[in-house]
């Protein structure tokens, strides 16, 4: 997260430009994904 940061700013100051928005806040979080598999019963 901390490589693309200045990145995503770069973005988001652009979008928010172009859409006439404003940004109330910024957040950074991880997000973990499980994919759990449960067998079918047949």
């Amino acid at each position: 997260m901390a490589r693309n940061r200045d990145r995503a700013s770069e973005l988001r100051s652009r979008r928010v430009r172009e859409l006439g928005a404003e940004v109330l806040d910024v957040a950074e979080f991880e997000l973990a994904i499980a994919h759990l598999r449960v067998p079918e019963l047949v």
